[in-house]
């Protein structure tokens, strides 16, 4: 019984509502609809998809480039560090070239 009460009263608020606007706006909001109808049927989806695919690809080139760069700017770390490593520590021994002293 309550779930009735509350759609009568949200019927009845929204059409109060509408006249309220309609009054307060001095539109017809049946022209609205129609308006707002036509501008629906305008939209063109296929060029809707085509943007937003567009857009995607552009997100996708953006974060390969980014990924690229950021595996390129690793891989001289890892050289680096490897480097590093090999300077400090001699293959035959394994121990630091400092202890040696």
């Amino acid at each position: 019984m309550r779930y009735i009460a509350g759609v009568i009263t949200g019927v009845v608020v929204g059409a109060l509502g509408t006249i309220a606007y309609s009054v307060a706006t001095d539109t017809d909001l049946r022209e609205v609809f129609k308006r707002a109808q036509a501008e629906l049927e305008d939209v063109d989806i296929n060029e809707i998809g085509a943007q937003i695919q567009t857009g995607i690809a552009n997100a996708q080139a953006e974060v390969d480039a980014s990924l690229s760069d950021l595996q390129a700017r690793t891989d001289g770390a890892v050289e680096q560090v490897a480097k590093a490593i090999e300077d400090y520590v001699e293959p035959e021994t394994a121990e630091p070239v400092a202890s040696r002293a």
